[in-house]
């Protein structure tokens, strides 16, 4: 079967997102913050507390696991698929706008219409 893309299943800028959003520096811009800041921050405050993390490795690698079965399922026309998995070199590789970033991979004028959404 040939995959084709879905596109993005919400609206940019995530207008549920910045609806909540009270954390403005002086000039009306969001403070960025992230699932990896917060993640990194969570980390950071276990290991000086000597107190487990929240997420293990372990625990992600199998959020990770089922990620790749759900997308399998899928691909293979919504079968079950057993894990753990058997194919161990199946992996999810992210777009590009992950890689370079948005405004690498679609251009300034996208990523600035994109980032107005952050702002109050």
């Amino acid at each position: 079967a040939e995959l084709k893309l879905a596109g993005s299943l919400f609206d940019y800028p995530d207008t549920a997102h910045t609806s909540l959003l009270t954390d403005f520096d002086e000039d009306g811009w969001e403070v960025q913050r992230t699932r990896l800041t917060d993640s990194v921050e969570a980390f950071v405050e276990a290991v000086d507390k000597g107190t487990p993390a929240l997420c293990s490795g372990a625990d992600v690698a199998k959020a990770l696991e089922l990620a790749i079965a759900v997308r399998e399922s899928h691909r293979r026309g919504i079968v079950k698929v057993e894990l753990p998995l058997a194919d161990r070199e199946l992996k999810v590789i992210p777009s590009v706008r992950r890689y370079v970033g948005r405004r690498a991979s679609e251009g300034t004028e996208a990523f600035m219409d994109f980032i107005q959404g952050y702002k109050r």
